[in-house]
């Protein structure tokens, strides 16, 4: 290398260098902000947990002060999944697409990321100062603070999103970020012109349309919804733009949903602490030997540990880790497996606690003790349909094979016994201890979910 193909190497470490420091401080902050926001959810759903069983009495506070902290771990950890390629996202039909076109898509994507994340973060601060003056009747603190933690992922959003277009797609992103804002500019000059024929339904359809192109153009599933909400809004005139981070504030609001990092949190100690290994082990004891073998033992994994942890996507990473090797090693087909553990997670929707049963409990205003109890017997009926077809039970067995179908459970629970008995000095580790505190929490607690969550907690210490 000559002394000037040195010098510019030389030049342009100086100014990357900057940047990386820079972005890992940026990712500091927000790392920050979300463990404190845990710290303080934890703190103070506890507190109010012990004043209750113990003082017979709730602290008003605490309520208020997880709002805050449920906000900030809900739109700060939105942005910090988005700087890790975390969010949902379709790239079936983008991948199909001829490189350069690819391109352009996902550059397009990222210019989406960062138009609504700045029309967000403007609508939060106009939302900030149009309810300073309200207070909290509790701590008395403006209302507004639980909309800081979304402008501040706005921000963050924002800078990830110009991040990554400078570092992948240069020249592209130039190129598609001028088109994109002659577009806008063009559709807001023009909007007297062609609001008054968008209107009802159409605006609707425009929605739905523009969703659909986005998501399959790469945008991830969150940032889609949220521009066909904003383009709903602005087409049809229906509300003011400020009435969209209104409406994101008063989505993490409600109690409910404080099990939400509760349920994440529990996966993730399964996961790293070797509990889904223990589990697996205990339910091959058990059904291992019969027909189907490992595919039985997914199936069953997937239904105790939906149990546990109420989170799909921690029981697939926490039941498909430890199992995978275990396939590969007796030769499953991976497409089968993949199957049975996809048809198990969906099963595992319906197994309380469940994070689609809370969502939908806040949103319709549902008992979530009829939630919890109306979920148990179609995941049982569920789990025993997943059960007979690894075993070679085919859908005719419902219909015509009721005697065989019978004559399986029997032998299976005969050959389980025995199984048992005759594995009986082997040590297995059977999380007792863990599932007598869900059952417990699920049959005597008056089917509190946050509760709930904090009772599993203390059971983690027999694993």
């Amino acid at each position: 290398m000559d002394i000037h193909a040195q010098v510019a190497s030389a030049e342009g470490e100086i100014p990357a260098s900057a940047d990386h420091v820079a972005l890992r401080a940026i990712d500091l902050f927000a790392h920050i902000v979300l463990i404190v926001a845990l710290l303080g959810e934890l703190g103070a759903v506890f507190t109010n947990i012990l004043a209750r069983t113990f003082f017979h009495t709730s602290f008003l506070w605490t309520e208020e002060v997880a709002r805050i902290a449920l906000s900030a771990l809900t739109f700060v950890g939105g942005a910090v999944a988005y700087r890790r390629g975390d969010h949902s996202f379709v790239r079936a039909v983008l991948d199909t697409f001829p490189l350069g076109l690819h391109r352009v898509c996902l550059a397009l994507a990222d210019l989406l990321v960062l138009f609504i994340a700045a029309m967000t973060m403007v609508a939060s601060i106009v939302f900030i100062e149009v309810n300073w003056v309200q207070m909290t009747p509790i701590l008395q603190i403006p209302a507004a603070v639980i909309a800081f933690p979304l402008t501040i992922a706005m921000t963050l959003l924002a800078f990830y999103a110009c991040e990554r277009l400078r570092r992948e797609h240069h020249a592209t992103a130039l190129v598609t970020g001028g088109l994109f804002a002659a577009f806008i500019a063009m559709l807001w000059l023009t909007y007297s012109w062609w609001q008054p024929w968008i209107s009802g339904d159409h605006a609707i359809a425009t929605s739905l349309i523009l969703f659909f192109v986005a998501i399959l153009t790469g945008v991830p599933v969150g940032f889609g919804l949220l521009l066909a909400t904003a383009t709903y809004l602005w087409m049809a005139d229906a509300a003011p733009i400020v009435a969209l981070p209104q409406a994101m504030v008063n989505g993490t609001g409600n109690f409910i949903l404080l099990a939400l990092p509760f349920f994440i949190f529990a996966g993730l100690i399964m996961e790293r602490g070797g509990i889904s290994l223990r589990l697996v082990r205990f339910v091959y004891t058990l059904v291992g030997h019969m027909r189907g073998g490992l595919l039985q033992v997914m199936v069953v994994s997937m239904y105790l540990v939906s149990g546990l942890s109420g989170s799909k996507a921690a029981d697939v990473a926490a039941v498909g880790t430890v199992m995978r090797d275990m396939l590969k090693r007796e030769r499953y087909s991976a497409g089968e497996s993949a199957a049975v553990l996809a048809a198990s997670a969906a099963m595992g929707e319906t197994v309380p606690p469940s994070i689609a049963m809370l969502i939908l409990g806040s949103i319709t205003q549902i008992s979530m003790a009829a939630l919890f109890v109306a979920g148990l017997i179609p995941a049982a009926v569920i789990a025993f349909y997943r059960l007979l077809q690894p075993a070679g039970y085919p859908d005719s067995a419902w219909f015509l094979g009721w005697p065989h179908v019978a004559c399986f459970v029997a032998a299976g629970v005969a050959q389980t016994l025995l199984s048992v008995r005759r594995r009986a000095q082997t040590r297995v580790s059977v999380p007792h201890k863990a599932l007598a505190y869900a059952v417990g929490a699920i049959i005597l607690v008056p089917f509190v979910p946050t509760l709930f969550k904090g009772l599993t907690f203390l059971g983690h210490d027999a694993w």
